[in-house]
């Protein structure tokens, strides 16, 4: 891979979280030796018994010593600051990356707070789970998922070349998109979805009747629709601030949309109504083809996000 072709390889993953835990699996997995960096050493202890990672560190010198790929597997609040702290401590030539799915301002922040003797390039797989922590991670988890990286116009063509090769090692789908383009598309297919499911919740909670009505008639419909609802909500309240104004105005259209379906509705506009919910149809239709999830099932097989190829499943 890149520059460490016939050598020893060396990640080194910066909090073991549900997506920090899932690539490092999925390196350690592909032959790369693993250390691991996280403030609960109980997360170190369950990843290093589960042969998760190689070793565990709560120093961040250690653990980055003489890494070939670092990444910071933390909030988005939390990506500069610890980059500034780990900056001193990189072996040259490092390639350094980020799983955030908030994307311009962690791009440029980064750009200007490690050396000039390493490389950067942002990640932001798209992949997950209502599920958080260690103990939800998974080698599969990106197996199929789209893998976006950002690189902009001083992105190092070797670091993403590099980066490139590694999500195709992990079995992700690398996609390349400049990072205000990222934020933009993120914001309506992965941010506002999450506030829209935590908007519905809100609304049954404030359903008159028996308080244990909604739990004893909650289905599959329910349920998918506000699955994520269910993700850690201070995470999410970091992504959200972080993409805001990608975020309100989609917000807005949105609303208008829910306006516009309200006034068919209210007028029993019943061939509108078609329209809105064939229209709606259709476009999930094309978007998961065949029932796929999260990643996608191509015509020649390739898996479905989160499954292994191998399993059967």
């Amino acid at each position: 891979m890149g520059d460490t072709t016939g050598k020893a390889r060396r990640a080194s993953i910066l909090g073991l979280g549900l997506m920090g835990g899932s690539l490092a699996w999925s390196l350690r997995r592909a032959g790369w030796e693993v250390r691991a960096y996280d403030r609960d050493r109980s997360c170190l202890q369950y990843a290093a018994e589960r042969k998760i990672i190689d070793g565990g560190y709560n120093g961040i010198a250690t653990a980055v010593a003489g890494a070939q790929l670092v990444c910071l597997a933390v909030p988005p609040a939390e990506v500069l600051p610890l980059g500034r702290e780990i900056a001193p401590h990189l072996a040259p030539g490092c390639i350094v990356t980020d799983v955030v799915s908030v994307k311009e301002g962690i791009v440029s922040g980064m750009m200007d707070v490690l050396p000039d003797t390493v490389y950067y390039v942002g990640g932001h797989p798209m992949a997950g789970s209502e599920q958080g922590g260690i103990r939800a991670a998974s080698p599969y988890l990106l197996v199929g998922a789209p893998y976006i990286l950002t690189p902009v116009s001083t992105t190092a063509p070797h670091a993403l070349d590099f980066m490139v090769e590694l999500v195709k090692t992990v079995r992700a789908r690398p996609l390349l998109m400049p990072p205000a383009e990222h934020d933009y598309w993120v914001a309506g297919m992965s941010h506002l979805p999450y506030i829209t499911a935590v908007a519905l919740c809100h609304l049954v909670a404030r359903l008159e009747g028996d308080e244990d009505t909604p739990a004893n008639i909650a289905a599959r419909g329910f349920r998918d629709t506000t699955r994520i609802a269910s993700s850690d909500p201070l995470l999410w309240r970091d992504i959200c601030l972080e993409n805001r104004e990608q975020i309100l105005p989609l917000l807005r259209t949105y609303r208008g949309i829910i306006a516009e379906m309200e006034m068919v509705l209210e007028k029993g506009e019943k061939d509108g109504l078609s329209r809105y919910f064939a229209t709606g149809k259709s476009l999930r239709d094309s978007l998961f083809e065949g029932g796929k999830p999260d990643g996608f099932a191509s015509a020649t097989g390739s898996p479905a996000a989160g499954e292994d190829p191998g399993s059967g499943r």
